[in-house]
């Protein structure tokens, strides 16, 4: 299996699935589900350039992970993994 790990826009196609699938398992594993919509989600812009970067595994079957990173100069915070 060759797998990729690229930067790309947090709201790029894939991207887009992987936070799906990370908000689908939340709700599943919270006896109260879970709400995006009532998260403190961070947006889109505060992970990519020059603020952070947003990073999504995939090999030759499509996506199957993603990462956010947001910060500043001394620090990274790493978001939606």
């Amino acid at each position: 299996m060759s797998l990729k790990i690229e930067i790309c826009d947090p709201r790029d196609a894939d991207a887009l699935w992987c936070l799906g699938q990370y908000y689908a398992e939340l709700n599943r594993r919270f006896a109260g589900g879970f709400d995006v919509n009532l998260s403190r989600d961070p947006e889109a812009g505060a992970m990519v350039a020059p603020r952070g970067a947003f990073l999504v595994a995939r090999d030759a079957a499509g996506p199957l992970g993603c990462v956010g990173l947001k910060g500043g100069k001394d620090y990274a915070e790493i978001k939606r993994l």
